[in-house]
């Protein structure tokens, strides 16, 4: 549990740096435009990249579906906004954002990439060339961003902001066509930089940084980054040449590094609430210096099953900081400490600005949004009547059909949950027939207009709010062709709602 925080530590060591209080508030708020702006944004990629992801792994329950059915109805359905399906969907997704959002999780626009160190300069070594660093200090190269766009950087564990680098993105020089590279690799440099240092020990076995263009995390960082200085520890070791490997399995089990990184982000609000109160700056730097003691202790943690700090204590030290900062815990370490008994006081820091604001976020559920919800069938343009003997006979099968692969799909889910990697696999290829058969099946007895509304109608007495029961036909010719006439029909009407209907929206 302890080492939940370690994901989201960096971005908020960054945002504690944004100097504004009102920039921070239009950061995060829900109802200011530069969260909606950035959300926008990220959704798009999101819906893109997700959709692409899910069909090509397939390993969710059922999200690449409902990502499908869910944006094809809002897409098709200008008054979706109004239907019971949509209040369920809305507010699944507002509890999961206001529980990430307490938790840290913040949607950044970026990428973790992995690390790749000084290759041009290994390449030009076996050549027996003589070489120059490529990259100059300061500088990286990944491809997911474009030439000289300024971005930050942030490997976990992240400690302080010592630990932020702040970067100029390089795409230059021909010699990096030897090298197949991708969106998710960057390539650094450790040549007259000290990113190993920057990064809190890291090396090139595979370690990810996290890499962000956000202008006001960029900004924020840059501003302040002469200010806090880079943790460095220069504790000699001895390397273990002679454990054994029930000695090793002991020394990595027992390992300190998520209380270190939870002390670390305690006195890193007190830091700043103690700069928000205009404290002197020795105390500033007292404080932060033991804030890199933290750092230092991070890395031996991590290094101890390879090499032996005799002269360190890494239990007492932390022992001896817990005595010295003996105050509550930010009100954000609420959502990570096990004993609820545990006392909570708020800091002037980001995290409790941000912990503060969701908490305040309240939004009106289910029937509260609205008196009556609008039934799905009123999307289509058809004036059909009550339905002959044949039609109800169509509808009662089509019914039968989707409930009946409904709980077929949901016991394989289930069974999905428990298994290995192969039987996923085979899981998930009888997931898609089914699918595939369902909707053969309704091809079949979706004949006319009349029982695709027959069949929407009996769903949305009994379930309107489950969205598996569109997946079946939201792409049928029959569906898409009354949609699309509705769509059509209703833009004069959407350019003319009310202002009383406008306001609704806008609180929604």
């Amino acid at each position: 549990m302890s080492c939940a925080m370690q994901a989201f530590i960096a971005c908020y060591c960054a945002i504690s740096l944004i100097k504004s209080v009102l920039e921070r508030r239009n950061y995060f708020e829900l109802e200011t435009d530069g969260y909606y702006n950035r959300k926008a944004k990220v959704l798009q990629h999101y819906k893109n990249k997700s959709l692409y992801h899910f069909g090509k792994n397939r390993y969710c329950d059922g999200l690449a579906e409902r990502a499908d059915v869910i944006f094809t109805l809002m897409h098709q359905y200008p008054h979706f906004d109004e239907t019971e399906l949509y209040a369920n969907f809305r507010d699944d997704v507002v509890r999961s954002l206001k529980e990430r959002l307490k938790r840290g999780h913040i949607l950044l626009n970026g990428t973790n990439a992995t690390l790749f160190g000084n290759g041009t300069e290994l390449l030009k070594y076996l050549a027996s060339e003589d070489f120059t660093s490529e990259l100059k200090p300061g500088q990286i190269r990944c491809e997911r961003f474009g030439n000289g766009t300024k971005l930050l950087c942030a490997r976990s564990p992240h400690i302080t902001m010592g630990n932020l680098y702040c970067v100029e993105n390089a795409l230059s020089g021909g010699i990096w066509d030897y090298f197949d590279l991708g969106e998710n690799i960057v390539c650094v440099n450790s040549i007259g930089e000290n990113i190993q240092q920057r990064l809190n020990g890291c090396d090139y076995d595979s370690d990810t940084m996290l890499i962000t263009d956000d202008k006001l995390l960029v900004n924020a960082a840059a501003r302040y980054k002469d200010f806090f200085k880079v943790p460095v520890g220069n504790i000699k070791a001895e390397e273990k040449t002679e454990q054994t490997l029930s000695k090793l399995d002991h020394d990595t089990s027992v390992n300190k590094i998520g209380e270190i990184v939870n002390l670390s982000q305690k006195l890193n609000s007190i830091l700043w609430d103690e700069l928000h109160k205009s404290a002197e700056k020795g105390k500033i730097l007292s404080i932060y210096e033991d804030i890199c003691k933290l750092a230092v202790l991070s890395g031996l943690e991590i290094d101890k099953a390879k090499r032996s700090f005799e002269n360190i204590s890494v239990s007492k030290e932390l022992t001896m900081l817990r005595k010295k900062y003996q105050r509550p815990s930010p009100n954000f370490f609420a959502e990570i400490d096990e004993s609820r008994s545990k006392q909570h006081a708020f800091y002037h820091t980001a995290m409790d600005d941000l912990y503060a604001l969701v908490n305040k976020v309240h939004f009106r559920k289910g029937r509260e949004q609205y008196g009556d919800y609008l039934p799905i069938s009123s999307s289509l343009a058809y004036d059909v009547g009550s339905g002959n003997a044949t039609e109800y006979r169509h509808k009662d099968k089509i019914v039968q059909i989707i409930d009946e692969s409904k709980a077929a799909i949901n016991r394989l889910y289930l069974s999905i949950r428990t298994a290995d990697e192969q039987e996923r696999e085979v899981l998930y290829e009888q997931i898609t027939d089914i699918k595939a058969e369902r909707d053969r099946q309704v091809t079949k007895w979706l004949t006319n207009e009349n029982v695709l509304i027959l069949v929407l109608r009996h769903y949305e007495k009994n379930s309107a709010a489950d969205w598996r029961i569109y997946a079946a036909f939201i792409n049928h010719p029959i569906y898409i062709f009354g949609s699309q006439r509705k769509s059509r029909s209703a833009s004069t009407e959407k350019e003319s709602w009310s202002t009383a209907t406008r306001e609704k929206l806008r609180k929604q």
